[in-house]
């Protein structure tokens, strides 16, 4: 999802690019450092905006947030159950979210699909991987037992209650999952010239 500080003059996202238009170079955006998928968002989100704003890596997704919430940097792309507290407590605003439908615990805000930013709505995600050589049933019963976990009604309210959902994607899915994502971010690193140091 995309945040910014509570004061930041701003409550849309089209404002926002707007305000980015109007002042290139005059906002920041935090992120947990360089890499890092908040870094990848901002950087998709300049790419497909056609804006600017400079990019400020932290050592952690903590401090970088914390600087959010004071005024220091003034936008970030977070997940939504970190970020959620402080959108509730009106420290942050939330202007978009990355998900196929608006999100029952803040359901005011838009997705990027409905403002026309289709690349960027292509939710984060979560998953567990096993080192290379680990056998296929290995794989397969870890991967039965936690989509058997998933499917606990008690946890999938919790998740939701986070802005979280759970999916249980087989091994084969997830593999293809992960070879799209590395695609994608490679096409944001080449736009922002990003190379690992």
């Amino acid at each position: 999802m995309l945040v910014v500080h509570s004061k930041l003059p701003v409550n849309t996202l089209e404002e926002l690019t707007k305000y980015l238009k109007a002042n290139p170079g005059k906002v920041s955006y935090a992120s947990p450092g360089n890499g890092t998928i908040g870094h990848m968002w901002g950087e998709l989100f300049k790419s497909t905006t056609n804006t600017f704003m400079v990019h400020i890596p932290y050592r952690g997704a903590g401090p970088a947030i914390t600087d959010v919430i004071g005024g220091q940097v003034q936008v970030y792309f977070d997940q939504v159950a970190s970020s959620l507290q402080h959108i509730q407590a009106g420290r942050l605003k939330a202007l978009a979210v990355a998900w196929s439908t608006r999100l029952d615990v803040l359901k005011d805000v838009p997705t990027y699909g409905e403002k026309t930013l289709f690349a960027n709505n292509d939710a984060s995600w979560f998953g567990l991987v096993a080192p290379a050589g680990t056998p296929i049933a290995t794989v397969n019963r870890i991967q039965q037992a936690v989509s058997t976990a998933l499917k606990d009604a008690a946890l999938t309210e919790k998740l939701r209650g986070q802005g979280l959902f759970a999916s249980g994607s087989k091994p084969e899915e997830f593999a293809a999952q992960i070879k799209k994502e590395i695609d994608k971010m490679q096409r944001i690193a080449k736009f922002a010239k990003i190379a690992l140091d």
